[in-house]
Parts: structure tokens; C-alpha cells; sequence
């Protein structure tokens, strides 16, 4: 069996952010939208271009796939051959600049599909016994 690929998108602007300001005393990271290749929507909406690569094993880690930053087809279209052919073979700079590795992904419904007891895994967490929930940080 092959390893099955899947592509979508994340929308960036759907998380807290700043659009731009200094971070004096605060931990933040800054992505240039160009330099990325991000793709922006009319209505200032900022997304990542990505597939996940699912593999019919895990690997070595223990992860059943990938998930690797992708070119949008607006940005794709607008690429030279040259600059395509080099987005197809994975060890150009090219390739590792505009379309790295970003996540692991680990699929669970196998694992709980295979428990033998009906108890919640001990890694899962669960709320106190009062009902009221831990401390969250936000």
C-alpha cells in the first residue's frame, strides 16, 4: 500500500495575533507572508498551504505520517518549469526552503480501536473530581 496524500490549508489569521508590532517582554514569533508564500484571501485572511502524507506503517518514531508546508495553486501557476521540476525533487534548497517538514502526525483511532479495556488511557487528561477544571492558562 502506498502512502496516502492529503492537502488543505490553516488559517493563520484565526489564532491570537498582532498584525505588527514590537515584542518587548513578550514571547511571539513574526512569519513574512511573502517570503512563505502564505496566501492571502480579500478579506485579510492569512492561510498555510499543506499536505499531510500518511504512511500505511509507522516509521521508526512511532508517526504515521507528515504534514510539509506545500505552494498554493495561485503561487504554483506563477512558478517557472525550472522552479517546479525543483519543487518536485525534495533535496533542492528550493524544495526545503518553500515546502518543509512542520509536523509529525499520529493516528489514535487505531490504538483506542485495539484497547482491551474500557478504561481512559492514564496520557488523557481528565477533569478534577469536583468538576471544575484545572488551572488553564488562558
Amino acid at each position: 500500500m502506498s502512502n496516502k496524500t492529503l492537502t488543505g490549508s490553516i488559517a493563520l489569521t484565526k489564532l491570537i495575533y498582532a498584525p505588527y508590532k514590537t515584542a518587548q517582554g513578550n514571547d511571539c514569533i513574526m512569519i513574512p507572508i511573502e517570503a512563505n508564500k502564505l496566501e492571502v484571501d480579500g478579506n485579510g485572511g492569512v492561510y498555510l498551504p499543506i499536505r499531510f502524507i500518511i504512511r500505511p506503517e509507522p516509521d521508526q518514531n512511532g508517526q504515521d505520517g507528515f504534514i510539509a508546508k506545500r505552494i498554493g495553486t495561485k503561487e504554483y501557476k506563477s512558478m517557472s518549469e525550472e522552479e517546479k521540476n525543483d519543487l518536485k525533487d525534495n533535496n533542492t534548497d528550493l524544495s526545503k526552503k518553500l515546502t518543509p517538514i512542520i509536523g509529525n502526525v499520529k493516528d489514535w483511532t487505531t490504538s483506542y480501536n485495539n484497547a482491551t479495556s474500557g478504561s481512559v488511557s492514564s496520557d488523557v487528561h481528565q477533569a478534577p473530581s469536583n468538576g471544575e477544571p484545572d488551572d488553564f492558562p488562558f
